[in-house]
């Protein structure tokens, strides 16, 4: 028995789980899964969105945040939850405006990445149809974190 669990350890590791969610059927099973995760977070959080207004969110990043993980927000709309998540300690909020952004990525220390088709707003997750992927692979996710450094790099604190 052990013999087998040698052999099959590396195919465990070579096949990531990967959880998909369709919006809005399953919206509030995303929200519960993301927020989990979010409040379990160890070290680093980063959240690409367009805008971001979802309460159950922002309060799962506020715990995540408190534990001592470092949360980067980079948005193009600073209305609404943004700015009232600039006044915390251990959130970093930034405005990105060279382009427009479609969807959305939030990444949780180098366990997790969830990619958006929209952006991530009550309102949206509950009108638009879509599909969400997650994934907990972890070369995929280095990967999405070093092609998303030229975009942080241009984007512009809010506070400086």
């Amino acid at each position: 028995m052990i013999k087998l669990l040698g052999i099959l350890l590396p195919f465990a590791l070579l096949f990531a789980q990967e959880k998909n969610f369709l919006l809005p059927d399953q919206q509030n099973l995303f929200v519960h899964f993301l927020a989990q995760e979010l409040k379990s977070a160890s070290h680093r959080i980063v959240v690409l969105t367009p805008r971001f207004n979802h309460a159950d969110l922002k309060k799962a990043l506020l715990h995540g945040a408190r534990k001592g993980s470092a949360v980067t927000l980079i948005v193009q709309d600073l209305k609404g939850d943004p700015l009232s998540l600039v006044q915390y300690e251990r959130i970093d909020l930034l405005f990105y405006n060279a382009r427009k952004l479609e969807g959305s990525t939030v990444i949780i220390d180098e366990h997790l990445a969830c990619t958006l088709p929209l952006a991530i707003e009550q309102e949206r997750f509950s009108n638009h149809a879509s599909l969400v992927r997650c994934s907990d692979e972890h070369d995929a996710i280095i990967s999405l974190h070093s092609a998303l450094q030229p975009l942080i790099k241009r984007s512009i604190p809010y506070l400086k």
